[in-house]
């Protein structure tokens, strides 16, 4: 809410075409060297997720993902955890 304005997003959940754009951008904002390449299964398996805590949490996975395996060539469906599987 800013001055009586209140803006309403729709979740996550709701915006699947979002998901991979946010994800990339998210990579390149947390890298401290090159991103790797991610693979087309894990964006996919990421758009069937219910983010149910919304962007915070693309946000934190991408950086959980970058922390353990930022020094691959690619992020694979292999690399999340089976919360999200």
């Amino acid at each position: 809410r800013l001055a009586g304005f209140v803006a309403r997003l729709p979740k996550l959940s709701e915006r699947l075409e979002d998901i991979p754009s946010l994800f990339i951008h998210f990579l390149h904002k947390h890298s401290k060297s090159t991103v790797p390449d991610v693979d087309a299964v894990l964006i996919e398996r990421l758009c069937l997720y219910d983010w149910p805590r919304n962007v915070r949490e693309l946000e934190l996975l991408s950086r959980q993902l970058l922390a353990l395996h930022g020094n691959e060539r690619r992020l694979k469906l292999s690399h999340l955890g089976p919360v999200r599987k």
